[in-house]
């Protein structure tokens, strides 16, 4: 007699619908799963991305047959150039003059390029620079404005802020992407024009100061 062979249970109907949209469910939650992941790879700063990289194992087969393990080093990205220093002191800031900040007491300066209360950018590049001046005691309607200088004269951006009340403490912050070629510097200038003359510029790290770092 010849040999019976054995049939497969058939999936019909809904049974066969329920399947394939259980299958389809698993499959996107997998997608997804994959897609959460590496975008929550992306959103980590570049300083973790390298972090991790590094203590990834990229796995060879030798010849043998035998698994290798090594480490993978990434390209170093980034740049050195970047500089954050503020007002050591008070500074005496006369009216309706550009006054250079005295910025005397440096954060930290990646390439030696800040001195003399400017940065001098030793490559051309693309550079953020951020600002921002505290002065004491004007009054009402009276402004202070903050300028960001290339070469001590080629004004590239400002911004001002006028008081609100009398003898009151003024804050204007800016910030700006500043091209500057090899051996150009930066400079942090206010100006103001009280009426009763000379103010103070507040020092402190979190008063008056300029940060650079250097993009591209």
């Amino acid at each position: 007699m010849p040999e019976k062979k054995e049939e497969k249970p058939k999936i019909l109907g809904e049974e066969k619908e329920n399947v394939l949209s259980r299958n389809k469910r698993i499959d996107n939650l997998e997608t997804r799963a994959k897609e959460r992941d590496k975008i929550g790879f992306y959103y980590l700063t570049k300083d973790m991305q390298a972090r991790i990289l590094t203590l990834v194992q990229l796995t060879d087969l030798t010849d043998g047959g035998a698994t290798t393990l090594h480490s993978h080093t990434p390209v170093a990205t980034g740049f050195t150039s970047r500089a954050r220093a503020y007002l050591g002191s008070n500074q005496n800031i006369d009216a309706n003059t550009d006054t250079l900040v005295n910025l005397t007491t440096e954060n930290y300066d990646g390439d030696g390029e800040f001195s003399s209360n400017v940065f001098t950018a030793t490559t051309a590049g693309y550079y953020l620079v951020a600002v921002q001046a505290l002065l004491e005691d004007l009054d009402d309607a009276e402004r202070l404005q903050v300028f960001i200088k290339v070469n001590a004269t080629t004004e590239w951006s400002r911004n001002a802020s006028w008081c609100s009340k009398a003898d009151s403490y003024t804050r204007v912050t800016l910030t700006d992407i500043v091209y500057l070629g090899a051996g150009q510097t930066v400079g942090m200038y206010v100006r103001h024009n009280a009426a009763d003359g000379t103010q103070v510029l507040t020092a402190g790290t979190q008063n008056t100061y300029m940060s650079i770092h250097r993009l591209s």
